[in-house]
């Protein structure tokens, strides 16, 4: 578990924070390669401020990671939210890569 202030999570210029909630399936270094990966794609997508909100940063992030978490296997599930302390407004989204499918077996 990591707790840290808002402030070293991440922030845009225009003073909102970002928080994150991740979970990638496997655990021990493959685990952390792949939360590595997406974490340095949001923080750098997010710096880039092409992003509105957190619906569409998580898009970019399932469209840049679907071919690599399908290829070895992992699934991974997110929480994003975007803080704006000046508005108290949190824009809050959530996804699983690659997303998960049900198959009925009657």
């Amino acid at each position: 578990t990591d707790h840290r202030h808002p402030h070293q999570l991440g922030g845009d210029a225009d003073g909102t924070e970002l928080g994150i909630v991740a979970d990638v399936t496997d655990k021990g270094v493959p685990a952390a390669l792949v939360m590595a990966m997406l974490l340095m794609l949001l923080r750098s997508e997010q710096k880039s401020g092409g992003h509105p909100g957190p619906a569409s940063l998580l898009e970019f992030l399932y469209r840049a990671a679907y071919d690599e978490l399908t290829e070895s296997g992992s699934f991974a599930t997110l929480f994003l939210g975007v803080f704006d302390p000046q508005t108290s407004v949190l824009k809050m989204q959530m996804q699983g890569i690659p997303p998960l499918f049900f198959e009925s077996v009657m």
